[in-house]
């Protein structure tokens, strides 16, 4: 039955669907090129016609024209899409195959000439032409091509939001099209690399925003986002400004054609079709139906109103904050856990395989072919869940947990293509017995380091280092020498070598108290604390481990393989209070725990334990020798960009330190950085050579991303995407692609084990001395806080399993929580995150939930209860 009448008005506004003829992108184009993750049903007329994506195409006014003269030839009329059936909830039908034919015949016959003229047959035609061409581009062209392939793609797959997503995919792809026409010219000037440097950077946030409009959780996002247009506009702008500065380098009158690019430019932006507000059409949709409260209250409204079950469901999960499935970041999975097991942090496997993935379809509204796959991977095949089961599982055996869902299946990849991933059985072998590897995946680009690291590794694993007994190594360096790097390739080799039975990493950094030892020693080993001494505890479950290692049968560890405890950072602990608590604990692994070595990463040495028997061989960590730097530059630069002389350079300016080795070089490959400019930038330091080449490598950085780095370096430790987001006052897809960005070059760190990120201290260090006034971050910052608080709050009351993870989180967030008292104890404490605090949860409930983390009754906690009782009353 179709739903009710939609003035066209209404439907135009939100849709963008020109009532003038024009090309469709989609025309020639299959299912098979949509985002997977957006494989929802056709949507139905009535309501819903004001949410379906546009099939139009922008005609071709482009900057790349306007400045090159060329007019695009225009492609042959494609013949129209096939029909699609409207009356149920299934995906559209496979295209006929005589169809489907005809369309890859007429694509091989057209040869497009730009991306431009590719795009107009459709996403496959795009990606084909980007898949030939991508290769032959120089300066890192091709992981741009690749990049503008999935704008693409996830445009052509796009829920909604259609008419502004394809005006910034034109813009984007004019860009490209001018960068590919002119890269002899750009080259030539030297200017390819800078421009396809800040180009690639540009596409992952465009990708960012795209991607929310792909995927079942639009609804939510085009509700609740905040400064959506701004964004948008912004990067149209950002597009513009790389559009005239590329353009600017191939005009022969300096002057004159400097104005008249940007003249040009502007007026191009000038005339463009404004931002459409889709959110204020889909707010007097809700406003009709009574508001967001009495549709969620009924589901059948909500569904005749958005006509996707899909949709639904998973607004309803996203705004459901009381259970654990809001731990969980896949849509279909926060769905499924809502629904069956929303007030349980986990369950045994036995449960989970009753209803998984059978039931995906009838509680999640997973499509039925969708369903069918994964059935047909995990269905009777006891290998591959046996696979699937120990990629998943990371602690207490025989149960999953909400967080190892979390960070098994990340948001943004298909349901289907996790399952795949997480179920593959390397030429079908049995899965081996589970084994515990805390380390992250090596650094890709880490170097220099290889004959120090096998040799230490060596030395563990017998116990030896020469004559000297070495079941405990420390690394001393400076900050930024690569004792975390090197601590990580000297775990990877016994883990690979099976040397190692398991391997367990303790992050100590802003660890000073015996308390906070302990905290960071039970969240490794998934340990609830106990209120006085966990020393006991920790050491039985190191003795658990080598033992479950030891019997762990054929698939299992060499004989005689050791557990290797990585404590990381620890010249925190060695420093405050806490010193000799760690230190204790330490001598105690070391005797009460065989077959255990330690690997100690410090700054300064390790200092004896309580009773003087702890025996720790210590190495200290050198800079890197000229041609374990030159290594270094050259993952990043070839001889072209940077000679041999200017290598030898670089090493001397940045100290052989790795860190800001590979900052540099990652400044001279995306151009933000020449040599003259470094050399001349560095003639008048001497003394903390490694800082000053950091400040100048920040104040190269473009301004939204120097800003980023220093709201970031609010944060003590690590923080989560939506941190991120809080301390960059931006939404999540900005907040996200701006992390990308800076992941990309180095300047933050990605945990995949925590799902968290951090700062190098070194970084963090010049960051926050770069930082003006970020008083609107430190309270956006608490305010997060305050939130997790508060969901974490919810579930320590809930007991069991929910409790212990609740903790957990509480232990590993610590510092943040210290941030927040310090904030809630000054002189005027901001109203709204006083407010806040008060809406969050009860006094008593908060107290219950910190007092087992040792804050009840310090200095910090009284002095913020004193300013913020008055809230309450």
């Amino acid at each position: 039955m179709p739903g009710p009448a939609v003035s066209p008005g209404a439907a135009d506004l939100v849709t963008g669907v020109s009532r003038t003829p024009s090309a469709s992108v989609n025309a020639l184009t299959s299912p098979v090129d949509a985002s997977p993750e957006a494989a929802v049903a056709p949507l139905p007329p009535g309501p819903v016609a004001s949410l379906a994506p546009s099939a139009s195409v922008k005609a071709p006014t482009s900057p790349a024209e306007t400045s090159t003269g060329a007019a695009v030839p225009e492609p042959p009329e494609p013949p129209p899409p096939a029909q699609v059936a409207t009356s149920t909830l299934e995906p559209a039908a496979e295209p006929e195959p005589v169809a489907a034919a005809q369309a890859v015949a007429i694509t091989a016959q057209i040869l497009p000439s730009t991306l431009k003229a590719a795009a107009m047959l459709g996403a496959r035609a795009a990606r084909e032409f980007l898949e030939e061409i991508g290769p032959g581009l120089p300066c890192g062209g091709a992981a741009a091509a690749a990049l503008v392939a999935q704008l693409i793609g996830m445009v052509e797959g796009s829920i909604v939001n259609r008419d502004n997503l394809d005006r910034l995919r034109d813009r984007t792809v004019d860009l490209f099209d001018l960068i590919q026409d002119k890269k002899e010219d750009l080259l030539s000037k030297k200017m390819l690399r800078g421009i396809i440097a800040r180009f690639s950077d540009l596409l992952l946030e465009i990708v960012s925003y795209t991607k929310q409009y792909a995927t079942r959780s639009w609804f939510g996002r085009m509700l609740f986002a905040k400064g959506d247009a701004a964004h948008y506009n912004a990067l149209h702008r950002q597009l513009g400004d790389l559009t005239a500065d590329c353009t600017v380098a191939i005009v022969l009158d300096v002057h004159t054609g400097v104005i008249d690019v940007h003249t040009g430019v502007n007026k191009i932006q000038e005339t463009q079709q404004a931002y459409v507000d889709h959110k204020a059409t889909l707010n007097r949709m809700i406003a009709d139906a009574g508001g967001v409260k009495a549709l969620m209250a009924n589901e059948q409204e909500f569904h005749r109103i958005l006509q996707m079950k899909q949709t639904c469901s998973t607004f309803q999960a996203d705004q459901d904050l009381e259970g654990a499935h809001q731990l969980i970041e896949q849509p279909a999975l926060r769905v499924f856990w809502r629904k069956l097991f929303r007030h349980e942090y986990s369950i045994r496997w036995e449960a989970f395989w009753e209803v998984f993935p059978a039931q995906l379809h009838k509680i999640a509204d997973v499509p039925r072919h969708e369903v069918q796959e994964i059935l047909d991977i995990l269905g009777n095949d006891e290998a591959r869940r046996e696979v699937f089961k120990a990629n998943v599982e990371k602690s207490d055996p025989g149960s999953v947990s909400a967080t190892e869902l979390q960070r098994s299946f990340p948001s943004e990849v298909p349901l289907v293509d996790r399952v795949k991933e997480l179920a593959a059985v390397a030429g079908g072998a049995q899965a081996a017995a589970p084994r515990r590897c805390d380390i992250p995946p090596l650094d890709p680009v880490y170097c220099g380091r290889a004959g120090v690291a096998a040799e230490l590794a060596s030395s563990l694993a017998s116990g030896l280092c020469g004559q000297q007994p070495a079941t405990a190594l420390c690394i001393v360096a400076s900050a930024g020498y690569g004792k975390s790097s090197i601590a990580h390739d000297i775990a990877w080799r016994l883990w690979e070598s099976q040397a190692a039975a398991g391997v367990v990493l303790v992050d100590t950094r802003k660890v000073y108290t015996k308390r906070e030892v302990d905290s960071a020693f039970c969240t490794a080993l998934q340990l609830d604390q106990d209120a006085s001494d966990s020393r006991p505890k920790i050491l039985a479950r190191l003795r658990a481990m080598v033992s479950d290692a030891a019997n762990g049968g054929p698939h299992g560890p060499a004989a005689g393989a050791v557990l290797l405890v990585v404590v990381d950072n620890a010249e925190d602990p060695i420093a405050g209070p806490g010193c000799a608590h760690l230190m204790g604990l330490l001598d105690q692994v070391q005797a009460g725990v065989p077959g255990a070595r330690l690997l100690i990463t410090s700054r300064e040495a390790v200092p004896g334990g309580d009773t003087g028997s702890l025996t720790i061989h210590h190495h200290t960590l050198p800079e890197l020798q000229q041609e374990d730097a030159a290594q270094v530059v050259r993952r990043y630069v070839d001889d072209e960009l940077v000679s041999a002389d200017e290598v030898a350079e670089v090493a001397r300016i940045c100290g052989g330190i790795p860190l800001v080795l590979r900052l540099v070089a990652d400044a001279l490959k995306s151009g933000r950085v020449v040599m003259e400019g470094l050399r001349n930038a560095m003639a008048a330091h001497e003394d903390d050579m490694d800082l000053k080449v950091l400040n100048v490598l920040l104040t190269a950085l473009p301004k939204g991303q120097q800003m980023a780095l220093a709201q970031l370096s609010v944060f003590p430790t690590i923080f989560s995407e939506k941190g991120a987001a809080a301390a960059m006052l931006c939404d999540a897809p900005k907040a996200k692609a701006l992390l990308a960005v800076l992941l990309k070059h180095g300047l933050v760190r990605y945990s995949s084990s925590e799902g968290v990120y951090s700062l190098h201290p070194r970084v963090q260090q010049a960051a926050s001395a770069s930082a003006e006034n970020l008083q609107a971050t430190r309270e956006e910052c608490a305010l997060h806080c305050i939130e997790n608080l508060s969901f974490w709050t919810l579930l320590y009351s809930s007991g069991g399993k929910s409790s212990a993870y609740a903790l957990q989180q509480g232990w590993q967030h610590q510092a943040d929580i210290a941030m927040l008292l310090s904030l809630l104890g000054q002189a005027e404490v901001p109203v709204r995150v006083a407010e806040k605090l008060t809406i969050a949860a009860t006094p008593a409930a908060f107290g219950r939930f910190l007092y087992p983390l040792g804050m009840m009754g310090s200095p910090e906690m009284v002095a913020a209860w004193r300013n913020i009782s008055k809230f309450y009353e």
